[in-house]
């Protein structure tokens, strides 16, 4: 069976593109993109568990797509922005990667991690700037971590570096003393 897009997926991008045009933009980029699934509330929630604070990330993002990118005169405008090569690319990569994982349904989250690979592009640098990466996005989504501390939906303090030595330090000994007794 085909490779779909899911109903608030197809929502997600119809917004984004009315979004473009609605500010005069002959292309909906990768900004326009996030912008849309802040307002999918799987998504949504997906960001926020990775760190997002999405309020200030949509205001940031309201505000690039306002001030930074050019309006193009009403006279020159498309009839319906066009996507760019950029959201393409990442609609394409996340495409790949449902396939690859045997599933057939393509969804705002996988867009994400799809998005959060993308080099120099200014909404893979506001989520950076918010300590969102594409590691925080898949390790929620694969291991349900989360950047939220439990019960106030904030996110949680991080480990200072020693007590992280001291884990990683536990770790190793734990699979050096396991890979001895599968040897043995």
């Amino acid at each position: 069976m085909p490779i779909q897009l899911s109903q608030d997926l197809q929502i997600a991008l119809t917004v984004a593109i009315n979004e473009a045009g609605r500010l005069g933009h002959e292309y909906a980029g990768l900004e326009h993109l996030l912008y849309a699934l802040t307002l999918d509330d799987e998504t949504a929630a997906v960001l926020r568990h990775a760190g997002a604070d999405l309020a200030a990330l949509k205001t940031e993002l309201e505000r690039h797509l306002r001030e930074d990118v050019e309006a193009v005169p009403s006279r020159k405008r498309p009839v319906e922005p066009r996507p760019s090569l950029a959201f393409q690319h990442v609609l394409n990569r996340a495409g790949l990667h449902v396939e690859s994982s045997g599933r057939e349904l393509i969804e705002g989250k996988d867009l994400l991690v799809a998005l959060l690979e993308i080099e120099d592009a200014y909404a893979v640098e506001v989520l950076a700037d918010q300590g969102v990466n594409r590691l925080d996005v898949v390790q929620f989504l694969a291991h349900g971590v989360s950047k939220l501390a439990p019960g106030d939906g904030r996110p949680s303090r991080m480990p200072a570096d020693d007590e992280l030595q001291s884990r990683l330090s536990t770790l190793q000994l734990s699979l050096v003393i396991y890979l001895q007794h599968l040897l043995c």
